[in-house]
């Protein structure tokens, strides 16, 4: 998670809020962190600080990479249904926006974007 910027502990009237959309490789580490349209960023006192917290936090993560799954229909199972094989798998990149929100009591929460 972010660290709560020591600038901003307990000068923070209101929580604020940080989205960011993350972009992961193939190999699953974050290769991209910019604004998100989806999870607005708040304007308010110390949003570059919370922002720079949020990039340093995201850009040591990593994550199982995203793949494009490759089917064929298949039929007559065992109770004679139709039915998906997956034939490869390809790892790909991918992005999706979360939010953070950083509360006047020093805590860091996050959810993703809806």
């Amino acid at each position: 998670m972010p660290v709560f910027p020591a600038a901003a502990l307990g000068r923070l009237r209101v929580p604020a809020l940080i989205g960011v959309q993350i972009t992961v490789d193939e190999r699953g580490w974050v290769t991209g962190v910019t604004p998100s349209l989806k999870a607005l960023t708040m304007p308010g006192p110390f949003v570059a600080e919370f922002q720079a917290a949020v990039e340093a936090a995201v850009t040591e993560w990593q994550f199982r990479p995203a793949e494009k799954r490759h089917l064929v229909p298949g039929r007559g199972g065992p109770m004679k249904e139709d039915y998906w094989v997956v034939t490869r798998a390809e790892k790909t990149p991918a992005t999706f926006d979360v939010a953070f929100t950083f509360t006047g009591t020093g805590d860091v929460l996050s959810e993703g974007a809806k």
